[in-house]
């Protein structure tokens, strides 16, 4: 037994060696394994469209009639969700996230988006300026106001 992974979308039609998909979880029944006797059974799932950076995670069941296994649980990271940093404006190549900073420090915030949707987006980056900080003007690059 294969629940379908959170973040997918079942391929209706995919599951091989006779493989019932019904409520979210695909069954294959195979009689009279011989001893040595390998199965290997296949389905496919489509990503959803909102799966926002997480990972998609998935486990089988096997019963064999004497034995009940999970298997090792198979891990795909999704896009990366946007990431910020924070530099030291004379020092934008380390980080110092979690570092202290002293009065009249200037600070540069770093967001980083990757579109990996397959489409072309608008994309609206909002980012508040911090409490006990105040904005150098005209420091917003790529038309940011």
């Amino acid at each position: 037994k294969d629940k379908i992974p959170a973040h997918t979308t079942f391929v209706k039609g995919s599951a091989t060696n006779n493989g019932v998909f019904k409520d979210g979880e695909i069954t294959w029944t195979k009689e009279n394994v011989a001893n040595g006797e390998t199965v290997v059974v296949t389905f496919k799932v489509k990503v959803d469209d909102n799966v926002n950076g997480d990972k998609i995670l998935n486990k089988a069941n096997v019963a064999d009639g004497n034995n009940n296994f999970d298997t090792n649980e198979t891990t795909n990271p999704t896009s990366t969700k946007p990431v910020k940093s924070v530099f030291n404006s004379q020092d934008t190549n380390t980080s110092i996230d979690g570092k202290e900073v002293k009065a009249k420090d200037e600070l540069l915030y770093k967001i980083t988006y990757k579109n990996t949707t397959g489409q072309v987006q608008k994309v609206v980056i909002k980012d508040k300026i911090p409490a006990h900080t105040s904005y150098v003007e005209n420091s917003a690059d790529n038309d940011g106001t």
